[in-house]
């Protein structure tokens, strides 16, 4: 939306350059975190990303789940074949 803002403003050329993705994978210092739930202090593996497990505070969130990466690579290639074809006239 900004591009078209400038470009309507400026009446110039203009390049446009997108962020096409976020940090999936997070590298940790740490691999666990602790929080105080329910007046106990509770150690689970920290959170490592969307590619690896959930941010949730639960075991189960926090379990590192293989899946998601063969998810977060179909993810990508779907997404850079659509961008593909976008660059190419498709």
């Amino acid at each position: 939306m900004l591009s078209l803002v400038l470009l309507q403003g400026c009446r110039k050329p203009l390049i446009r350059i997108g962020r096409l993705a976020g940090q999936y994978a997070k590298p940790r210092s740490n691999p666990l975190e602790s929080r105080e739930v329910n007046g106990a202090r509770v150690e689970l593996p920290g959170y490592f990303g969307d590619l690896v497990n959930h941010p949730e505070f639960t075991p189960e969130a926090r379990t590192p789940d293989p899946q998601r990466l063969v998810r977060g690579y179909h993810a990508s290639s779907a997404t850079l074949n659509l961008v593909r074809a976008f660059t190419t006239g498709g």
